[in-house]
């Protein structure tokens, strides 16, 4: 294993971990108070029924967990340049 190897293989674990959190925050905060608090509504007090609809919440979720997919296929994937040498 080479250095460049472990650098890469750390980078991508790093990117990983970083995305899954994100998508799980994607994916719970939709469902908390401070999604229903949120300051920056009280300037458009239309758009409040909308965010706070089920359906944007469900999507917004949604982003989440194809967030979290996206960090295990990072994990799993081999890179394109590792995968064509051997």
């Amino acid at each position: 294993m080479t250095h460049a190897s472990i650098n890469d293989r750390l980078g991508r674990v790093v990117l990983a971990f970083a995305w899954f959190d994100l998508g799980l925050l994607v994916m719970l905060l939709p469902w908390t108070r401070l999604w229903e608090s949120n300051s920056l509504l009280a300037h458009y007090p239309g758009l409040i029924p909308i965010v706070l609809s089920g359906y944007v919440r469900g999507i917004v979720s949604g982003i989440g967990v194809l967030d979290m997919v996206i960090a295990a296929d990072a994990l799993v994937r081999r890179p394109a340049a590792v995968a064509t040498r051997q």
